[in-house]
C-alpha cells in the first residue's frame, strides 16, 4: 500500500539532495510549484503519470517514490538490502558517494 505522507518525504529528501528547490522541479516536470509543495505536503494524490514525471525529474524509478524500495533489475538485491538498513541521513551519503564516483568515470580521459 502506498504511504503518500512518505512519498512526499522521499521526493522532498532526493529533491534538496540534488540541490533542486520546489520551483527548479516544477519546471523540468512542467507542473506549478505549489503542486510540487501539495506533493511533498500529502494535500494532493498525484496520478501515476506525474509520478513517474517526478521520478525521471530526480533520477529515481516509480517503484522507490511509491514504495520506497528500488527495483532489483536495477541494482543488485544485496545492495538494496543493506541500503535500506542505513538511515536516511547515511543513504544521502552513499548518494554523495555514487555521484562522486560516477562524476569520477564521467572525467576519466579516454586512450
Amino acid at each position: 500500500m502506498v504511504d503518500y505522507k512518505e512519498m512526499g518525504l522521499r521526493i522532498k529528501r532526493l529533491r534538496r539532495s540534488k540541490d533542486l528547490t520546489q520551483e527548479n522541479l516544477a519546471a523540468i516536470t512542467g507542473y506549478s510549484k505549489s503542486f510540487i509543495g501539495c506533493v511533498e505536503n500529502n494535500t494532493s494524490t498525484p496520478s501515476i503519470e506525474t509520478i513517474c514525471k517526478i521520478s525521471f525529474a530526480l533520477g529515481t524509478m516509480p517503484d522507490y517514490l511509491l514504495l520506497g524500495t528500488v527495483q532489483p533489475a536495477m541494482i543488485s538485491q544485496r545492495i538494496a538490502d543493506k541500503i535500506s538498513l542505513c538511515t536516511p541521513e547515511d543513504q544521502e551519503i552513499i548518494e554523495i558517494l555514487i555521484d562522486a564516483l560516477i562524476e569520477r568515470r564521467l572525467n576519466r580521459p579516454t586512450k
